[in-house]
């Protein structure tokens, strides 16, 4: 008898618990792979960080919410008073509080207790000396470490203007219907998003073949300069496309540019002897020997062709807000046979060479 009480007790529970467990609540709705320590299952889809790693087992459709007190963002919306803090967080500390208090230098740093200013730039928070998030005003001479602000005059384009200090919902209206950040070559540009009226001049640029390889100077890097009637590319690192991780020597070009308004386009081809320092290709490789089209035996071809031009009038009330002047953007291709002074080394043939350039009349 007692037997069979045991067994009915033990059955009832059994049946009990199962019944339970097929009733979902809030705890056990949660999948057991928010809680295995790694970041899966939709989880933190925002990305929220927790010592300067993702957080896991939290957020997105599944699991539990992220601490906000804890993920790094600023979110008043949940009565946050700062950063981190205040409301249900812990209260907010003197240097993550939004306020310049103690002996701060600004909001949040500097003096005996908190960090330098420029550890503020780039948090997303408007601190520091910031004028707006993470950027100072230009003008101000005490104001420290992040980049100065967008404004509709200082010479760049940047925050949401459309051109160099115009256009978008801040600045003056541009002087032609171009944008410079779309993607498209239209208004007035030379080429995407460059060159016209009112966008960046577009980058100077120079790419060429030695003897089958393929070489390209970075724009940032190439150095082009014009004194009439001479225009030369000089000493532009030779790197081998596409990879720009090991410089192979550097490459020049020198030719007579007659820059007129109503030049097209013309042709230089200087076979040796050449009574004129003014046209040569000259490449030095990695070792520092150098072969130029000017040497016994070498020869070069030039050509180039001005693409376009802008003018842009010195008045203001068309609203051109680039530096009065003629702009002119040419192309041009270059190849040749490049000789060493020492008849010992054979000579380089240079093939598919190409450039571009705007240069700019006041």
């Amino acid at each position: 008898m007692k037997l069979r009480t045991y067994v009915l007790v033990f059955l009832t529970a059994l049946a009990g618990s199962a019944f339970l467990a097929s009733c979902l609540n809030e705890e056990n709705k949660i999948p057991d792979n928010c809680y295995d320590g790694v970041l899966n299952n939709e989880e933190n889809p925002e990305g929220f960080q927790l010592n300067g790693a993702p957080m896991f087992d939290c957020g997105g459709p599944n699991c539990v919410p992220c601490d906000h007190c804890a993920n790094n963002v600023f979110e008043p919306w949940l009565d946050e008073e700062w950063r981190d803090c205040g409301g249900e967080c812990d209260p907010c500390e003197q240097c993550n509080n939004g306020i310049k208090d103690g002996d701060e230098e600004a909001v949040d740093c500097g003096g005996t207790v908190c960090g330098p200013c420029d550890n503020l730039c780039g948090d997303g928070l408007l601190n520091g000396y910031e004028i707006e998030t993470d950027c100072i005003d230009g003008t101000d001479v005490t104001a420290c470490c992040c980049t100065f602000c967008p404004t509709c005059d200082d010479g760049e384009k940047n925050g949401l203007e459309w051109g160099i200090d115009c256009g978008g919902p801040e600045c003056a209206p541009c002087c032609t219907t171009g944008n410079c950040g779309n993607g498209y070559p239209d208004g007035a540009e030379f080429n995407t998003d460059c060159g016209g009226l009112i966008c960046d001049d577009c980058a100077n640029s120079i790419s060429w073949s030695i003897d089958g390889d393929n070489f390209s100077t970075p724009a940032a890097m190439v150095t082009a300069t014009y004194a009439d009637p001479v225009f030369t590319f000089a000493n532009c690192p030779s790197f081998e496309d596409p990879e720009y991780t090991i410089l192979l020597g550097n490459i020049s070009l020198v030719f007579n540019a007659p820059f007129d308004p109503d030049w097209v386009a013309t042709t230089f081809a200087f076979p040796i002897p050449w009574p004129t320092s003014n046209y040569a290709i000259v490449f030095s490789d990695e070792i520092g020997e150098i072969y130029s089209s000017s040497e016994l035996g070498g020869s070069g071809y030039i050509t180039i062709s001005k693409m376009d031009e802008a003018i842009v009038p010195a008045s203001t009330l068309d609203e051109c807000n680039k530096p009065a002047g003629t702009y002119q953007y040419f192309r041009g291709t270059f190849h040749g046979i490049l000789a060493n002074a020492d008849i010992a080394f054979p000579t380089k043939e240079c093939t598919s060479g190409s450039f571009q350039f705007t240069v700019y009349t006041p």
